[in-house]
């Protein structure tokens, strides 16, 4: 995965833990100030997944909804 740079100094972004982890607990945007160079920076967290096929044996998904054969 490519590393973000920040938009100021074109350093790898580096926001301190304190950001990233209310971006994970309340999923809300927070205003940080850099590590690199101290300027403010708006982050908005946003959420990925994975996929892959599941051919286990559990017949129903986590909410009890069977699959198609």
């Amino acid at each position: 995965m490519e590393e973000t740079k920040c938009p100021h100094c074109g350093e790898a972004l580096d926001v301190g833990s304190i950001p990233r982890l209310h971006m994970e607990r309340y999923g809300r945007p927070v205003l940080a100030k850099t590590v690199c160079c101290g300027k403010a920076v708006r982050c908005t967290p946003y959420l990925a997944f994975n996929v892959r096929i599941y051919d286990g044996p559990k017949e129903e998904d986590d909410w009890g909804a069977e699959f198609n054969d």
